[in-house]
């Protein structure tokens, strides 16, 4: 598993990115989450 810190602008681009590492390691579910979270952080950013 790659375990390299990814600096990333906002929470959202963070989740985004985790959630294809998870998606491409094979975690769909884990990705699945972590997708809605960076939504979610998206949304709550451009309030």
């Amino acid at each position: 598993m790659n375990t390299q810190i990814i600096p990333a602008k906002s929470a959202a681009q963070q989740a985004a990115r985790a959630a294809v590492i998870a998606y491409r390691a094979g975690f769909q579910q884990e990705a699945a989450i972590l997708w809605r979270a960076a939504i979610f952080a998206y949304l709550e950013q451009i309030k």
